[in-house]
């Protein structure tokens, strides 16, 4: 080997040893960078979607709870949400059913004819009776506490919580 070799061999060792040290702290941001944008990402997965929350807060309710997990995600994906102020009427006594509802959170009195005959909370549910019977509200739901109910139109409860009630 002649000296002129050597000497080019040792000046594209020193250039590439030069390039790793500008580089290795790109290299290195950008692993940080990699290394952030992986623990954003596995967060995101772990975190549950909208219809998983809706269908574990419909699962807390004793009459879903037992649901197949088919028929769980069809409520969830048709039951619509609501947040109710307290002191509103929700169904009045007498007045046609078109509805059911499922109480996520809060409180509801229910009273015929202007008396008090019962309240119901978390869990619990109402206005079924007019649908599974096919006859006029049989009394009126005021909320006592904002509530957030789950409600189902008449076609829905039809085909997936009146065989509950048989």
């Amino acid at each position: 080997m002649t000296f002129e070799t050597l000497q080019r061999r040792r000046e594209r060792e020193l250039a590439l040893q030069l390039s790793r040290k500008r580089v290795e702290p790109q290299a290195q941001a950008r692993r940080g960078r990699l290394a952030d944008l992986a623990t954003h990402l596995r967060a995101l997965v772990r975190r549950p979607s909208a219809l998983e929350r809706k269908r574990a807060e419909l699962g807390r309710i004793p009459l879903f709870a037992g649901l197949p997990r088919r028929r769980l995600d069809l409520l969830a994906r048709t039951a619509d949400v609501v947040e109710v102020p307290a002191g509103t009427e929700v169904i009045r006594e007498g007045e046609p059913g078109h509805e059911f509802f499922a109480i996520s959170r809060g409180e509801v009195e229910i009273s015929k004819r202007g008396k008090r005959v019962a309240t119901e909370c978390d869990g619990e549910v109402f206005g079924e009776i007019a649908l599974l019977r096919r006859i006029p509200r049989t009394a009126t739901v005021r909320t006592l506490a904002p509530s957030r109910l789950f409600v189902l139109n008449e076609q829905a409860f039809r085909s997936l919580v009146a065989p509950s009630f048989s």
